[in-house]
């Protein structure tokens, strides 16, 4: 019989179940007997869509008067080729991780807000431009993947605050990709 001695002395077990343990002792059983999860269904859709981006490209055809005379495939068939790497990475690895009875479940909440963030972010994007578009979604996605600690929303307020100007910038001015001005154009 094992079990913990509290305060007063007295025996932390239940004594009329001998297969009983308390929550410490499972979390510890947890971390000694991690279980292997593989991630292969995850690494197949990321082959899937880097197969399909990659075949798509491929019917791509350019605008004379690019800036650097790229190729309309060029970037696609990038993001292709990384997709198929990480996918095949993922399919082949092992992870041991303890899993804890709350874990199991995925967090759907979280999911599918980010999910709907991206909608919002999409539709929102042509009438309020990219710049407006973009600081609201990296402050609803921070706050929608926020974890507990008030030092967090500096990092949130400040990444949506800093990051959008100079990605505009950068493909606007740098790439001469255009992006939607929205109440600025």
């Amino acid at each position: 019989m094992t079990g913990s001695t509290g305060v007063d002395g007295t025996s932390n077990t239940n004594t009329n179940d001998p297969g009983q343990t308390d929550d410490s002792t499972k979390a510890s059983q947890e971390a000694k007997n991690p279980v292997v999860t593989r991630q292969w269904p995850v690494g197949l859709v990321l082959v899937a869509v880097g197969l399909a981006v990659f075949v798509i490209s491929g019917t791509f055809h350019g605008v004379g008067g690019t800036t650097y005379q790229l190729s309309p495939e060029l970037v696609p068939r990038t993001v292709a080729v990384l997709l198929l790497a990480t996918g095949i990475a993922i399919a082949l690895s092992k992870r041991q991780v303890p899993v804890k009875t709350h874990e199991k479940r995925g967090d759907w909440r979280r999911v599918t807000g980010s999910m709907l963030a991206i909608a919002v972010f999409i539709y929102m994007m042509q009438p309020l431009g990219f710049i407006i578009a973009s600081t609201i979604y990296l402050l609803v996605q921070g706050f929608i993947l926020k974890p507990p600690g008030r030092r967090y929303l500096l990092y949130v307020v400040a990444t949506a605050a800093l990051i959008p100007l100079p990605v505009y910038l950068a493909f606007v001015r740098g790439l001469d990709v255009r992006l939607p001005a929205g109440l600025f154009g």
